[in-house]
């Protein structure tokens, strides 16, 4: 799992219902394999849950959600979560989907309201 927000790198994780990912800072030097982020997105408590696709099938494909602490001046407010995705060379050609879990513990409270942004980001808006 990842650290907290503000803390370093460490493994990618699955994100499972079970072990959430944890928002760490920032991205960098994580793996940005292609991924599609599907529409389908929620927040229940501390929990954001999103949809996603991808190619493989073979191997188990690990996710992480970062931020950089910044938050947008505009009316709502909002935040931009990017996702990092290791493939860990799958070849197989299955198109899979499936949910991901992320713990939001360390987003300000206010935030909500997830939708895609740019490639493999999450915006989330202040309720």
């Amino acid at each position: 799992m990842l650290g907290c927000v503000g803390g370093g790198h460490s493994t990618l994780q699955p994100a499972t219902q079970e072990e959430p990912a944890v928002v760490t800072k920032s991205c960098a030097g994580l793996p940005m394999d292609p991924f599609s982020l599907n529409e389908t997105m929620s927040i229940e408590g501390n929990i954001l849950r999103i949809n996603v696709g991808y190619g493989g099938g073979c191997e188990e494909h690990t996710f992480a959600a970062c931020w950089d602490g910044s938050i947008s001046k505009t009316s709502p407010s909002t935040l931009t979560l990017t996702m990092s995705h290791d493939d860990h060379d799958d070849l197989c050609d299955a198109f899979v989907q499936r949910d991901l879990f992320i713990d939001l513990t360390g987003i300000p409270t206010g935030f909500g309201a997830p939708a895609r942004g740019a490639a493999n980001s999450i915006r989330l808006t202040q309720e």
